[in-house]
């Protein structure tokens, strides 16, 4: 798979779910208007209205996340521009934040995991985890690991946090629970893929259900 195909694959699953999120906000507005227009005041009314305007700001921040991922594609995909992160200090012109990467990743993945019923969660990482590499490769490598469970049916957890480890940089994942998580483990422990332009990516296990991806320094091909 290149990173032409895989950029294709996260973006129509990131587009399948927005419009997703626009239908239940385009239902849950129309509610809460009717509700306004012809409830009868009641406590049972506002509540109603409560929850609807509720599930309209949930929806609405679902939206953003997704909005950032977009943008985030189109300003590192395959074509070479811009890898320079807003805020960031000093020069990370050759950088991406692999703690960024990861967060955006599972969401613009989310309907994927879904549909292989795999519960696809990101550690929450306080400060950025800097690389010197470009975006794609790594969501490449990400999209892969899914991939390896997919395979196997799905049916797991699957957990991702960017973090160092004796010195290297990359991504803690780890397999847990479910239907497959045998079959899941199996498949991950033989892996061992070269990823263009990161030829050295690779899976090291950790411990029982815990792996680590390796993703060494390198321009994308």
């Amino acid at each position: 798979m290149s990173h032409t195909a895989c950029m294709a694959r996260l973006l129509a699953s990131a587009v399948h779910d927005m419009r997703n999120i626009l239908a239940v906000i385009r239902e849950s507005a129309g509610l809460a208007q009717d509700i306004t227009r012809f409830g009868d005041g009641s406590a049972a009314s506002r509540k109603e209205l409560e929850i609807s305007l509720d599930e309209v700001r949930r929806q609405v921040v679902l939206a953003a996340q997704l909005a950032e991922g977009l943008e985030f594609m189109a300003q590192n995909g395959p074509p070479r521009g811009s890898l320079s992160q807003s805020g960031a200090t000093g020069d990370k012109s050759n950088s991406c934040d692999l703690a960024r990467v990861c967060r955006l990743f599972c969401r613009m993945a989310a309907r994927q995991a879904r549909a292989a019923q795999i519960r696809l969660e990101c550690a929450e990482n306080t400060e950025p985890v800097w690389m010197e590499s470009r975006p794609m490769p790594v969501l490449h490598c990400l999209l892969d690991v899914l991939d390896s469970c997919v395979s196997v049916g799905g049916k797991v957890d699957l957990h991702l946090a960017a973090t160092q480890q004796e010195g290297a940089t990359g991504i803690a994942v780890r397999v847990s629970g479910g239907d497959n998580e045998a079959l899941a483990l199996s498949a991950l422990t033989a892996c061992l893929r070269p990823i263009q332009g990161m030829t050295c990516a690779r899976l090291l296990s950790t411990g029982p259900g815990t792996f680590f991806l390796v993703l060494p320094t390198g321009e994308e091909g």
